[in-house]
């Protein structure tokens, strides 16, 4: 009797189980979970295919259903409530973005992997403790708090354009990819200790004022970018970064030295008025236009392709670095001086020429005043003083056009240049000697 007696139980209970229907208040969600079929791509089941959730025809998600689902993607389907999701245990993949949800609290999800909710309304998210959870991307709501704790398998967060006043990411030592962009209330982040985080995106948090990142060793993709009340940030040992975007700022410094990694780096738009670049020998972009830097120093940019330093305050440029770069010099009218390699002087001559920098001298020996003439301007004689153990290679006159003018004969024994002859206006007169290249402008009354 006893027997037959717990083998009826044991039936009910079964049956109890399979027959309980979850409570899915939400019309546009239960729609959703109905219509699930192997050729709508609604829901997969634990073996990784599309499927009918509603596997007995009835109109309702018993729990037994709802237990064999593993993946659900329900978005954009004007969904209000979640509610009844805390059934779906089994669930490691879940997407219900672009719906018009406030509150979600997925914390019975216990087995979940993959959280897409960006672009609801949300105000409350409850993802704590889910420690399988590798990916959460809840950008695009209304978030002013989350409480991370427990997530300790997180390796991919998106939380930009939210109401964020602090982010407490203490904890999240897995994590490889943080955004947070576009946070108009966060007013500082401290993401130090996160050594495994090689990208980060911060940018256009307007009332951001502090930035800590110290301790991130293996950051190789750093983005801060229009976070207008931000003046400083400290990068120093991070010795993995390849690309640093920071424009749109409010620094006054930046030093990059010894980050030998670096490749890319973009600065413009600060109140820069000093740069380290010591030692960045993997650098071959630069962008520093849009600052108030009065001198600039690649000569250790031994990589370097591209260099934009215009709207400036430049008075020197140091670019002898061996390598082949024509820089973007506009509206740095207080330019005297640059050193160049020789391969370079004629072309950066051109530049500063179209520019109508004529007071800008350029030379390949990294010392201004190597020859000095007078007077300037002349009417007809025009004198020139070099060091006395200088000897003079090749002196030559061009136009402002780049155009060669006049070549002097045995230049080594040279003291003085008749200009008597030339047209009025501006020239250059380009000296070679044993010390390097000196190119100057003159001006012919």
């Amino acid at each position: 009797m006893k027997k037959i007696y717990f083998l009826v139980l044991a039936l009910c209970l079964f049956t109890d189980v399979n027959a309980q229907i979850i409570n899915i208040p939400d019309a546009n969600f239960k729609a959703k979970l109905l219509a699930a079929s192997p050729n709508y791509y609604i829901a997969k089941n634990l073996s990784g295919s599309y499927f009918k959730i509603d596997v007995n025809n009835d109109g309702e998600i018993q729990l037994s259903e709802a237990l064999e689902v593993s993946y659900l993607k329900v978005d954009a389907a004007g969904i209000l409530s979640l509610n009844g999701i805390a059934n779906f245990t089994n669930l490691k993949h879940l997407e219900c973005q672009n719906n018009q949800l406030t509150s979600l609290d997925l914390i019975n999800l216990i087995n979940l992997e993959y959280l897409r909710c960006d672009t609801n309304y949300l105000n409350n998210l409850n993802v704590s403790g889910l420690i399988h959870l590798t990916h959460l991307l809840c950008n695009n709501n209304q978030l002013i708090n989350i409480d991370f704790s427990g997530l300790i398998s997180i390796t991919h967060m998106i939380c930009s354009n939210n109401q964020f006043t602090n982010l407490n990411l203490t904890g999240l030592a897995n994590l490889i990819n943080l955004s947070c962009d576009y946070n108009s209330q966060l007013t500082n982040l401290s993401v130090n200790g996160l050594s495994n985080l090689k990208y980060l995106y911060c940018s256009n948090n307007v009332e951001l004022t502090t930035l800590n990142v110290s301790g991130l060793v293996n950051l190789q993709h750093f983005y801060f970018n229009n976070n207008s009340q931000l003046t400083s940030v400290d990068i120093t040992g991070l010795n993995n970064l390849i690309r640093l975007e920071c424009h749109d700022n409010r620094l006054t410094s930046l030093n990059c030295n010894g980050l030998t990694n670096l490749e890319v780096i973009i600065c413009s738009n600060n109140e820069l008025t000093s740069i380290n670049l010591d030692g960045l020998v993997n650098l071959s972009d630069l962008y520093v236009n849009d600052n108030l830097l009065t001198s600039l120093n690649l000569d250790d940019l031994v990589s370097l392709d591209n260099i934009y330093c215009y709207n400036n305050q430049l008075t020197s440029l140091y670019m002898k670095n061996g390598r082949f770069q024509l820089p973007f010099l506009n509206n740095n009218p207080n330019l005297v001086f640059i050193c160049a390699d020789d391969s370079e002087i004629e072309d950066v001559q051109y530049i500063l020429n179209t520019l109508n920098y004529f007071n800008c001298q350029i030379n390949s020996t990294c010392s201004i005043g190597l020859v000095k003439m007078y007077p300037n301007p002349v009417s007809d004689i025009l004198k020139i003083v070099t060091n006395e153990n200088e000897k003079i290679n090749s002196i030559n006159i061009y136009n402002t056009f780049g155009k060669l003018i006049l070549i002097i004969s045995n230049p080594q024994n040279i003291k003085t240049v008749d200009v008597s002859n030339l047209s009025s206006g501006n020239y250059f007169i380009k000296i070679n000697s044993d010390k390097g290249t000196s190119n100057t402008k003159f001006i012919k009354q």
